[in-house]
């Protein structure tokens, strides 16, 4: 396999996981905001734990069906849902739709064991433990634009945009998972 190619899945697999973890991230920038249009933190606390309940149950899952499905489909799959619910929250008009849309970008959670999957599958044996390791990377490169580019966008416009920005990252990541990974076997 040529480092080109090498290299485009690994772009490919590293911008779905940063996509993951600035999803996770995001929330905790417009924390206070929501709290103050909500008018209720524990309405925001559950927008913080469905997606982290859903997250650790699609993670659970998305490894077995991954094998049965065929890991591209399932993390192009996972990535399409999360950017619906990415707008169906930025373009929320009440909690439950809101919470709605949080709850169906949950499904990121599953984005790290599917992207490893990935590596392992579409990578020389060599190379491997490298992009492993850059996908563990691709996490915390993840949470921390989700804190702090996630903070400039609620500062500057209001806390719908982390839901729009996050649905521009999945839409790219598709398109990349879509563009230059292998049909999985």
């Amino acid at each position: 396999m040529g480092d080109r190619k090498t290299w485009a899945i690994i772009l490919a697999l590293w911008v779905s996981e940063i996509t993951g973890s600035f999803e996770t991230a995001m929330i905790y920038a417009a924390q206070r905001a929501l709290t103050d249009e909500l008018g209720d933190p524990v309405k925001v606390g559950w927008l913080i734990t469905s997606y982290l309940l859903i997250g650790a149950g699609a993670a659970a899952l998305a490894g077995r069906l991954g094998d049965l499905f065929g890991r591209k489909r399932m993390l192009i799959g996972m990535l399409a849902v999360a950017l619906i619910g990415s707008l169906v929250s930025a373009l929320s008009v009440n909690y439950a739709m809101l919470l709605t849309g949080r709850c169906l970008q949950g499904l990121t959670g599953a984005v790290l064991p599917l992207t490893i999957g990935l590596v392992r599958e579409n990578l020389p044996r060599r190379k491997v433990p490298m992009g492993i390791g850059l996908m563990i990377s691709g996490a915390s490169a993840g949470t921390a634009c989700g804190l702090v580019i996630g903070g400039l966008i609620v500062d500057s416009y209001s806390w719908h945009g982390v839901f729009f920005t996050s649905a521009v990252f999945a839409a790219v990541a598709i398109a990349l998972v879509a563009g230059f990974l292998p049909r999985s076997p």
